[in-house]
């Protein structure tokens, strides 16, 4: 404390020290313009009162006054009397509400730092380990995070949002599922409507070694179905971008992993657009002539369709040619060309007989054209779903999810 009351009475300095605790109770109960009056009159009796400044700061943080001015008083609070707690706690939040996380790391180690000669709150305590490992999280120092979430979780170890922001920690600071897993379900235990932790959670459940593909699934319904209002989410999701860039750097091998996957799906995508179109455009077709065996084809588009896709899918197989396979324990991009070279001979080989069939007035042109397609149809299925499992396999082993 400074020595800065010399020449004020004390009997000024207790009255404005009673104005400001009178400020206290007018701010609880959202009387700003009261409190602000009172804090006026504390400082006018005694300008050193620090009590009043920090009190004046948060009145005009309520009533959104600039940053800048609320800094003042919080420090000017701390200039007076350094040891002052609440005074640190107070700064320490206000930071941390602005997203200064540097500052926020500063003042909490401060606050922190009293425990060595004063009594803290043990409330007040848990809430800074808490802000204090956030900040360090948002700042990518993930060793230091687990650590101060960890105190915060010995303090209250209900906290449902600790036990989450550990899991984070987890999972993109350390690439550790299983202690990933176990955090999120600590955070569920204790509400179990949690929408961020099922979220999170799923990530988690597919990136397990097996998959666990059922609490996957019950995790993405239930992270949708508890999930009432995006504001929470959205607010998270620039810094979840960043978590999930750190975890792909400090795993390169996982990074290399996705580059590949979206250079290979940016190509294929296209392509699959337009088979897609195809196949429900058949399976249209089929049902209307089964329905009318006098239903006219739409021959003219049906063949424009088949020679975009050829085209493309000629485009297709030369790039994926250019591309080295990244595992070939999985053959991901293989089985997509193999995949697609069984498209191509379908169209090459089946679907000029198949239109001709469609346009004839053949009574039995339905069973016809269904017999002809359904050999090769079975085999391009198979080759199909070979290809998607693969790209499952792929994501699972890479932590892609």
């Amino acid at each position: 404390m400074c020595s800065c009351h010399e020449g004020i009475s004390s009997e000024s300095r207790a009255k404005s020290f009673r104005l400001a605790n009178q400020a206290e109770a007018e701010t609880n109960a959202a009387n700003f313009d009261s409190a602000s009056i009172l804090i006026k009159g504390a400082l006018a009796l005694d300008p050193y009162n620090y009590v009043a400044y920090n009190d004046r700061a948060y009145i005009k943080m309520k009533q959104k006054k600039p940053s800048k001015e609320i800094i003042i008083d919080y420090k000017k609070a701390l200039e007076i009397a350094p040891q002052y707690a609440i005074g640190t706690y107070s700064l320490a939040n206000y930071y941390f509400e602005v997203g200064d996380y540097k500052n926020t790391i500063d003042f909490s180690n401060r606050y922190l730092s009293f425990q060595l000669s004063q009594q803290l709150d043990s409330v007040m305590l848990g809430h800074i380990y808490y802000i204090l490992a956030k900040s360090e999280e948002n700042t990518l120092q993930f060793d230091d995070a687990i650590i101060d979430f960890k105190k915060s979780i010995a303090i209250k170890p209900n906290d449902k949002f600790s036990h989450f922001e550990l899991g984070e920690c987890y999972y993109y600071g350390k690439t550790d599922i299983k202690n990933a897993l176990k955090e999120f379900t600590n955070s569920l235990d204790i509400d179990a409507t949690y929408y961020r932790a099922y979220i999170e959670r799923e990530k988690c459940d597919r990136n397990s070694k097996p998959p666990l593909e059922i609490q996957a699934i019950s995790d993405s319904i239930n992270g949708y179905k508890y999930d009432t209002t995006t504001t929470m989410l959205n607010k998270s999701d620039s810094m979840n971008k960043v978590l999930e860039k750190f975890r792909k750097s400090i795993n390169p091998e996982i990074g290399a992993a996705e580059v590949y996957y979206n250079t290979i799906s940016s190509l294929y995508q296209p392509v699959k657009v337009l088979q897609q179109k195809l196949i429900y455009n058949l399976e249209a077709n089929l049902n209307a002539i089964k329905q009318n065996n006098s239903f006219i084809v739409d021959i003219k588009y049906l063949q424009k369709l088949l020679d975009s896709i050829l085209t493309d899918n000629a485009v297709l197989l030369k790039k994926l040619d250019n591309i080295s396979e990244f595992d070939t324990t999985i053959n991901f991009k293989r089985k997509l060309q193999v995949y697609q070279i069984k498209f191509r001979n379908f169209i090459l080989n089946d679907l000029s007989k198949f239109i001709e069939i469609l346009n004839s007035s053949n009574q039995y042109k339905f069973t016809t054209a269904t017999n002809l397609l359904a050999p090769d149809a079975v085999l391009l299925h198979k080759k199909g779903d070979e290809f998607e499992n693969a790209e499952d396999e792929f994501f699972d082993k890479y932590s892609l999810h």
